[in-house]
């Protein structure tokens, strides 16, 4: 009942195109997150904006989003701030020591971090981003085998420069995550499980598994069902406690106090300010999603904002702290008790199957909080890959089309 109550709120989400009032969505305590489109290959796997690498038009990128900053009155306190993407550690530590120190020129920041693919974290590449003020990387490993990389047109990853960016990081007091897929196409659970057992041998700070996602706009085809991807990720568990990892959440496992960020908590329930081509904001119950790099271009430097926005009701926001409060695998039952009647119900009836008791979810209960999990990530609208949750998809056509 709750995955068909998490389905219909947010799959009833509707985006409407529209130019935007900075000052109508500002907030003083929230996270930021930057979105690096650019890749220079397209893996088939992943559902996030992107596009391939054109040096032309990163400059443009880079000069549209420190004035995006300021047209948005960007000031306060930052509890995190993220680099995603696309491919961040495409863009050189300098352009990136540039734009943080944009952005500290007016908020309060915490903390900094960023994702990128393994071969461009060279040692010179972490002391630069170090100087920089990153102090959290996570690197998207996803396979350590030949095969199924090949399958998703990834780069094939190497021990060696995996051990090399641990090392590195450490001399500069910086958290690494690896993150791991399972599900991808090809990949079998004695694969997922052997690749497991080889990043622990590394030892980043966390090993994040990410189940495949169908979400609109992935290519590829995944190799398991829901339930067989959680047995994997399961076995990893057992795999990774004997190497003194602990589970720090449904699919993170770590051996450093849970330090890396985690972008499936406070993107759920708190503000973010969302900055770049494709970037996602949530400002109160307003969802905005900024357009893709042509008409971003083209409204930021004509100074002015476009973006999909939608409103997220109370309904749908309820939902999505029970999510959340699941994902933590320890929840706090006092955010519990401030939900809907209809959400406690159903914690009761969790309860009384043995899938919760009131420290948090039991060992029973976690495959129903790994297809919750899920299913909150997959249906998500993501409206750049999916024209039908759009209500006026053709002015957007057209503002691409008039794109410089």
């Amino acid at each position: 009942m709750a995955k068909k109550m998490l389905t219909k709120n947010f799959g009833r989400i509707r985006f409407n195109y529209t130019e935007l009032d900075p000052s109508a969505y500002e907030s003083r305590v929230f996270g930021i997150y930057l979105h690096v489109p650019f890749c220079t290959k397209l893996c088939s796997f992943c559902p996030f904006y992107k596009v391939l690498l054109d040096n032309s038009q990163k400059e443009r990128y880079l000069a549209a989003i420190r004035k995006e900053f300021g047209m948005r009155n960007l000031g306060g306190k930052a509890n995190w701030l993220y680099m995603g993407g696309g491919t961040p550690n495409l863009l050189s530590g300098d352009e990136i020591s540039e734009l943080l120190g944009r952005i500290r020129e007016t908020v309060d920041l915490a903390d900094a971090g960023m994702e990128g693919v393994p071969d461009l974290f060279t040692p010179e590449y972490i002391d630069a981003i170090a100087k920089a003020g990153i102090n959290k990387i996570s690197v998207g490993v996803e396979s350590m085998t030949s095969k199924t990389l090949e399958s998703v047109n990834r780069a094939e990853n190497r021990k060696d420069r995996l051990r090399g960016i641990v090392r590195a990081a450490a001399e500069h007091g910086i958290n690494v995550n690896f993150d791991l897929m399972i599900g991808l196409p090809g990949q079998s659970t004695e694969a997922f499980l052997a690749d497991i057992g080889t990043v622990a041998e590394i030892g980043p700070g966390q090993i994040t598994t990410y189940p495949f996602m169908q979400i609109s706009g992935v290519k590829a085809v995944p190799s398991m069902d829901t339930e067989q991807m959680f047995e994997a990720i399961e076995g990893a568990g057992d795999v990774l406690s004997g190497s003194g990892y602990y589970r720090d959440s449904i699919w993170i496992f770590s051996n450093n106090g849970g330090k890396v960020y985690d972008s499936s908590q406070d993107e759920l329930v708190g503000d973010y300010l969302g900055f770049g081509p494709g970037a996602f904001s949530t400002i109160g119950r307003a969802q905005i999603v900024n357009p893709g790099v042509e008409a971003y271009l083209e409204a930021i430097e004509n100074d002015r904002w476009f973006g999909f926005r939608a409103e997220v009701d109370e309904d749908a926001a309820h939902w999505r702290k029970f999510a959340r409060e699941l994902y933590k695998l320890d929840f706090d039952q006092g955010s519990v008790d401030e939900l809907p009647g209809k959400i406690r119900k159903i914690m009761s009836l969790l309860r009384a199957a043995g899938h919760v008791d009131r420290s948090g979810v039991t060992p029973k209960g976690r495959l129903f909080v790994h297809d919750i999990t899920k299913t909150v990530v997959e249906t998500l609208p993501f409206p750049l890959s999916n024209p039908s949750v759009v209500e006026n998809w053709d002015d957007y056509e057209r503002a691409k089309a008039s794109a410089k």
